[in-house]
């Protein structure tokens, strides 16, 4: 049997950037600082000037739907990447859970190494401009 290494954060990360980094007019940038703390991951999508936070996390769900929401005043669209639960049960409960709040959703398979975008976000409607814009300059510098 072989042995499987358990995914980690950065795991999670570096396999999402593989699998979508190169695709027309959308750009990422790692671990953005906003206020005291940094987004895992924020993509550009230069063509519509739209920055989406996207939060990673192998357990503890509900905490990367906190933190997504906590910087949601400078982003365009929050999204969450998280280890595909085993139950369908609880794939249900984080779906419904994202969709309350208008996150997007990506589920990783760590055994079949597959991401999928469950859910779609719903574009933010209360972004302090000014904040947003900050973020826009570092990205800028960093892409």
């Amino acid at each position: 049997m072989k042995n499987i290494k358990p995914m980690t954060e950065k795991k999670m990360v570096d396999k999402f950037l593989f699998e979508k980094d190169g695709q027309d007019y959308i750009r990422y940038v790692k671990e953005v600082p906003i206020f005291a703390k940094s987004i895992d991951l924020v993509k550009v999508d230069q063509q519509n000037n739209c920055i989406s936070a996207i939060e990673f996390k192998t357990t503890k769900w509900r905490y990367a739907i906190k933190q997504v929401l906590e910087s949601a005043i400078a982003f365009d669209f929050l999204e969450i990447c998280v280890l595909q639960p085993r139950t369908e049960e609880c794939q249900k409960l984080i779906i419904n859970e994202c969709e309350r709040n208008g996150i997007g959703l990506f589920f990783i398979d760590a055994a079949k190494q597959i991401i999928e975008h469950i859910v779609e976000p719903i574009q933010c409607n209360n972004v302090w401009e000014i904040q947003r814009l900050q973020i826009l300059q570092y990205l800028e510098r960093e892409i």
